[in-house]
This record gives structure tokens, C-alpha cells and sequence, in this order.
């Protein structure tokens, strides 16, 4: 009886899961969403061909600054997390970064520019920001699967 046992216990025991807990994912989706928003400041936003009008500079000054301040608050809101008990004050930066965010590449749009790669960026960003929270709050954890070793 014994060996019927420890046979089927042989093939219960095939695959190995571990699960990351949800703090992880959303520090990991928000260091990835503020890490697009500063490369986001470093790449063009947009491509004005010689028919086309450049878009105003308070327009782009205004845009630049909120894309800077964006990617400041969302940094400052990932040490918040790291560093405070209380994680609504992180939640709070990183929500206000991504709507910042948001709203620069909705203000960009505006002009009438193609976009380019930083306005993606900067897009991808923000959405990648607020949507760390909603992974925390929802309590999302990740299953990796995979095979046991002997």
C-alpha cells in the first residue's frame, strides 16, 4: 500500500508555483511607469513636418514642466512607499503623477502635432502608474509556475 503512496505523491509534486505579493507588483509597475515618464523628458514628442505650424512655446514649456513634475512626484511617491507605514500618501503622489502625466500628453494632443515617441512614453507611463495602485488595492498577486527540481 505504501508504494501506490509515494508513486502518485511522485507525480502530484511535478510543478513547483510561487506567487509574488502584491506591494511587489505595484512597486514593480510604478518603477517601470516612473522610469518611462523621465525617458519621456529625454525623447521628442512629436514631429512637425515643413507645411506644418510648430505648436506654440507656452504649450511646449507648459508641457515640459508637467512632465518633469510628473516624473518627480512619481519617484517621490515610490520612496514614500519604500520608506512610510502609511501608504496612502505614496498612492496620492502616484495617482497625481499619473493624472499629470495624462493630462500633458492630453494637452500636447491638443496642438495638433503628430506624436512621437516621449508623448507614447509618457502615455505608457501614466497609465502604467495609476494602474500600480489599482494592483495594489485589488491585491493582484502573480503565479509563476514552473517545474520542481530534484
Amino acid at each position: 500500500m505504501r508504494e501506490n503512496t509515494s508513486k502518485s505523491q511522485a507525480f502530484v509534486n511535478v510543478t513547483e508555483a510561487k506567487t509574488v505579493p502584491p506591494q511587489t507588483c505595484m512597486l514593480i509597475l510604478a518603477t517601470i511607469g516612473a522610469s518611462l515618464l523621465v525617458i519621456s523628458t529625454f525623447l521628442p514628442w512629436g514631429t512637425v513636418g515643413p507645411e506644418m505650424k510648430p505648436p506654440p512655446q507656452h504649450y511646449l514649456s507648459a508641457v515640459t514642466n508637467m512632465m518633469r513634475t510628473a516624473a518627480i512626484i512619481a519617484w517621490a511617491g515610490i520612496i514614500l512607499h519604500e520608506y512610510i507605514k502609511n501608504p496612502h500618501f505614496s498612492y496620492v503622489a502616484l495617482a497625481a503623477s499619473g493624472i499629470l502625466s495624462l493630462s500633458a500628453v492630453g494637452m500636447f494632443t491638443s496642438t495638433g502635432t503628430p506624436l512621437s515617441w516621449g508623448a507614447y512614453s509618457s502615455l505608457i507611463g501614466g497609465i502604467t502608474l495609476t494602474s500600480s495602485i489599482i494592483v495594489e488595492k485589488l491585491e493582484v498577486e502573480i503565479v509563476i509556475e514552473g517545474e520542481k527540481q530534484n
